[in-house]
């Protein structure tokens, strides 16, 4: 396996889906496994670090999600790894976006794409499976779009609320009305309820 690139991703969203993408053709490492770990507080050790320092492709979600992988790569600048910013991709950008962009079901192939195009730049030579690998992870969507077409379908426009931020873009794409105070909810999420 030493001939295939090594890819670390920030969180296993993101790892999952390079996985699904480069399939035997590539390593990849996720840093954050645990779902409900805090990003923020997050404390990356030294294999995470050696990890980053020998990747070719680091695959980060942006938007201050995720800064302890700026903090790796900084500490080991490399002329050959590559790196896929989420937010950067989706062009999402300010102080105030939702940074839980893998809930954007309808802008998940974007997310791909961008994944498959750094993993194109990390191992040309198999380009051809990366391709083939992102039109599987696209099909892998159809069941996940017609459900968010069917809540959309039965319940679009409906009230909602929500404590934190987390499922914005997928309640959106549902069609459903957050009618949660934003102060409130960005309070919960900044920990200052």
């Amino acid at each position: 396996g030493a001939d295939r690139p090594s890819v670390v991703a920030s969180t296993n969203v993101y790892g999952d889906i390079a996985a699904q993408i480069g399939g035997s053709h590539v390593r990849v490492t996720s840093i954050m496994r645990n779902p409900n770990a805090d990003p923020h507080l997050f404390e990356p050790g030294t294999a995470t670090g050696l990890d980053v320092a020998h990747a070719k492709l680091a695959i980060e979600n942006g938007l201050g999600y995720d800064t302890f992988v700026d903090k790796l790569v900084s500490a080991s600048p490399s002329s050959t790894r590559g790196d896929v910013t989420i937010a950067d991709a989706l062009g999402i950008h300010g102080d105030d976006a939702n940074p839980h962009l893998w809930y954007d079901v309808p802008r998940l192939p974007e997310i791909a794409a961008a994944i498959e195009r750094g993993l194109e730049r990390a191992q040309p030579a198999d380009a051809t499976a990366f391709r083939a690998g992102l039109r599987r992870f696209d099909r892998s969507l159809e069941p996940l779009d017609r459900v968010v077409a069917e809540v959309r379908s039965a319940h679009g426009g409906e009230p909602v609320a929500y404590t934190e931020r987390v499922p914005g873009f997928l309640l959106t794409a549902m069609g459903l009305r957050n009618i949660a105070p934003e102060p409130f909810t960005r309070a919960l999420e900044d920990g200052t309820d």
